[in-house]
């Protein structure tokens, strides 16, 4: 029997994994001492492709005896946080000692302040810039620096820290694309992070581990935009394995990442929280530890919001969380910001939290706080900046934002006079059936929505297949015009459930294992008609009991 896969959150990043496929003539060249030739070879087992593995191996190299090689165990000690052995590197002359030093006041930084380091170069301003913001989350910085960045040639420096040139050109190539593709994800635009991550994954040299994460980056994109959320977990899987990332490198990622893993319906979101939280704890990073603390809040919340228990007994962390995060950047404060806005509901809060993140350039924050805004209070100000920022994002599952807040939102977007293909996709992403039916009429019956957007009605009614749906496809069909020909191609070519919008969510929540009475508070509908809406679609379906009508739903083609 094959032994259950070991949950994120249980991940040791410190564990030894040994040498075993790192290349064989250094490993003899370090076992003969002949450090000479180990600075030449010790290129070939890059980071990059060799994970931990790498670091740990650097971390046995002599002290004293080549200045590259102590920088080399310099880098490894910062990035498994070992603070001690990096005084040992910095006091034996390693060849750039403002590069370690400065990466770890970057790093143990208090939250009220950024180091103070002296730049005196292009590469230290790209260098130390970019780990400032992003242990800070000023994802906007952060992306301007990145464009600057790709211009630029670093290959001498390379060479000087042991790194041939060519290696080095095309690592480049693929940290720039990554980390542009990254930050753009969280602050920018959607479709532009999937193409570069896209590219991305076939940069650099084979096995890099950056192709890994632009792999299951592009596939995160997607599913914000409104594609399946059950993306395979190539990065938890390289995690585990020897050549995984390093403490700093793993955690700095996943607190990047975290808003599309709440998205996921998996448990992803409280093991890579839990993982970082314990990273955090062990290097003593204070900004790291706040985003790590603030990622487990979301989570707790998260879980809150799908068992249905009352926000309430959050309303405390939340506030210890902002006491903690008033001095620090805007870029650390916008979400706790929103986690408060969420647990009380208030909606200056929401405001705030989206002013917070417009300075900090995390878009994705912006959305959600608008989503949250425009559900709770369709003003229609706020639905047209919701639109705007949807618009230019290409987000369409906003994370941190339940289904039915995003339900209310898209019929906000609709009541505000809005008519465009976002209220359809904001509705069909976010899962309700009589929602997106509802967005999709409103569109289809307005003599004021183009055309194009009318035929994503239809499309929309067909792949629902419920029995209101169908109805108003039939109706549409007796037009003589190019709408009433395209609902009739959509009703020979679709497959109808024969189910009302209505049982086909209670189903959809019933596969998901809530009760009746869960279902009716999701829902507002009493235990008593969500039973009937399960009698309905169990007759319907021919189905023995809930658990198969659920099964024989999600075969259908809806």
């Amino acid at each position: 029997m094959r032994a259950a896969a070991q949950p994120a959150g249980s991940i040791d990043l410190w564990a030894r994994v040994g040498t075993d496929g790192l290349p064989q003539e250094l490993l003899e060249a370090f076992a003969a001492n002949e450090w000479l030739r180990v600075r030449e070879l010790i290129p070939l087992a890059s980071r990059g492709v060799y994970g931990r593995q790498t670091s740990q191996f650097r971390e046995r190299l002599p002290l004293g005896v080549d200045p590259v090689l102590t920088q080399h165990r310099g880098w490894s000690a910062v990035l498994g946080g070992d603070w001690d052995d990096l005084e040992r590197c910095l006091a034996s002359s390693p060849v750039d000692p403002v590069e370690l030093a400065g990466l770890r006041d970057t790093l143990l930084a208090p939250l009220d302040r950024e180091p103070t380091i002296t730049m005196r170069t292009a590469a230290q301003e790209y260098f130390f810039g970019a780990w400032g913001y992003s242990q800070s989350g000023m994802t906007g910085r952060y992306r301007r620096l990145l464009r600057k960045m790709l211009g630029w040639r670093s290959d001498p420096l390379a060479v000087e820290h042991g790194t041939s040139a060519s290696h080095h050109v095309r690592h480049r190539h693929l940290q720039d694309s990554f980390l542009l593709a990254l930050q753009e994800s969280i602050g920018g635009r959607l479709d532009v992070a999937g193409a570069i991550a896209h590219e991305a994954r076939e940069l650099g040299a084979e096995g890099e581990a950056l192709r890994v994460l632009a792999a299951e980056l592009e596939s995160a994109v997607a599913a914000a935009r409104g594609g399946p959320v059950d993306w395979p977990m190539l990065f938890l899987e390289h995690l585990r394995s020897p050549r995984g990332q390093t403490p700093v490198n793993a955690s700095d990622y996943l607190l990047t990442v975290m808003p599309f893993f709440a998205i996921r319906g998996d448990d992803s979101l409280d093991q890579y929280t839990q993982l970082v939280h314990n990273v955090a704890v062990r290097l003593s990073a204070p900004r790291m530890l706040l985003r790590a603390e603030t990622w487990r809040l979301a989570a707790e919340l998260r879980l809150s919001h799908d068992r249905h228990g009352a926000h309430a007994d959050l309303a405390a962390h939340t506030a210890a969380l902002l006491i903690k995060s008033r001095r620090a950047s805007e870029g650390m404060r916008a979400l706790p910001l929103l986690l408060d806005a969420i647990v009380s509901q208030r909606l200056p809060r929401f405001a705030e939290a989206e002013r917070s993140a417009r300075h900090a350039g995390a878009l994705w924050i912006q959305v959600s706080a608008l989503t949250w805004q425009t559900a709770l209070n369709p003003d229609a100000l706020i639905a047209r900046r919701l639109h705007r920022t949807l618009a230019l994002s290409g987000w369409r599952r906003p994370s941190l934002v339940p289904h039915e807040v995003a339900s209310g939102a898209a019929l906000g977007l609709t009541a505000a006079g809005i008519r465009d293909h976002i209220p359809i996709e904001l509705a069909t992403a976010a899962g309700r059936p009589s929602v997106a039916y509802e967005v999709a009429r409103a569109h289809l019956e307005d003599q004021r929505t183009p055309p194009v957007v009318a035929i994503a009605a239809i499309e929309t009614l067909a792949r629902l297949g419920t029995t209101h749906a169908r109805e108003l496809l039939h109706r549409t069909a007796r037009r003589s015009d190019a709408l009433g020909r395209a609902a009739a191609e959509h009703i020979a070519r679709s497959r109808p459930t024969r189910l009302s919008e209505r049982e086909v969510e209670v189903l959809d929540l019933t596969a998901r294992g809530l009760t009746n009475k869960e279902i009716g508070v999701r829902l507002s509908l009493s235990p008593h008609t969500v039973a009937r809406h399960l009698a309905n679609a169990r007759s319907k379906l021919g189905a023995a009991n809930r658990a198969e009508a659920a099964a024989k739903l999600s075969q259908l083609d809806r």
